[in-house]
């Protein structure tokens, strides 16, 4: 299944395969529908990788295919990107959109800040 998303100002195209997105993600967005059902409230889940690993575009993903496959409940992808940074470094970052800092991307996929100067 084709997958266009805009993640972090970053368009990406994935494609699932269909074997993974019928055997492996809808059962569970099923078994956490029953959960949600089974405690009558919401639950919270947290998905945890490497940097660039593609933890924002599947989660973007289950996301969107929770309207079609459980739609009586909400699924609600929320980014935590750079938490774990110092707030020194995060505040350097959100200058990029003012256009002062520039967001690279290394090799492994690491997204960092430099100087537009530079």
């Amino acid at each position: 299944m084709k997958y266009q998303v805009n993640i972090n100002g970053i368009d990406v195209e994935a494609d699932f395969d269909d074997r993974a997105v019928d055997g492996i993600f809808r059962p569970l967005l099923h078994k956490l529908s029953e959960i949600r059902k089974s405690k009558e409230r919401r639950i919270l889940v947290m998905l945890a990788a490497p940097p660039g690993a593609g933890k924002s575009t599947l989660v973007s993903f289950l996301e969107y295919l929770a309207k079609e496959t459980i739609p009586e409940y909400k699924v609600r992808a929320i980014g935590m990107d750079g938490f774990q940074r110092r707030h020194a470094h995060r505040h350097r970052c959100q200058k990029q959109i003012r256009g002062n800092l520039r967001l690279q991307r290394s090799h492994s996929g690491r997204l960092w800040c430099r100087s537009a100067k530079s």
